[in-house]
């Protein structure tokens, strides 16, 4: 799925966040989502809905994310893409 977590972060306007429903189905508890529809994208065969993250609702102890996330001291992790 990191590819289409890649294609979606292609897809986002400046600071929106969207996801997968796999993705959702692991953090539904701690977000607040609006559909933001359906895109086709480059390597993957069908359309892939998406949800745009509205809010944080509950922090979670999860490891850190790819892109985007905190480095165990607190201090958030650089990337030069979303």
């Amino acid at each position: 799925m990191s590819n289409a977590a890649s294609r979606l972060c292609d897809e986002a306007r400046p600071g929106q966040i969207l996801i997968s429903p796999r993705v959702l189905m692991g953090v539904e508890d701690a977000i607040t989502v609006e559909p933001a529809g359906e895109f086709a994208l480059k390597g993957i065969r069908r359309a892939l809905a998406a949800y745009n993250v509205v809010a944080a609702t509950r922090v979670v102890d999860a490891p850190m994310v790819a892109r985007g996330g905190r480095k165990p001291d607190g201090s958030q992790v650089q990337s030069d893409r979303c």
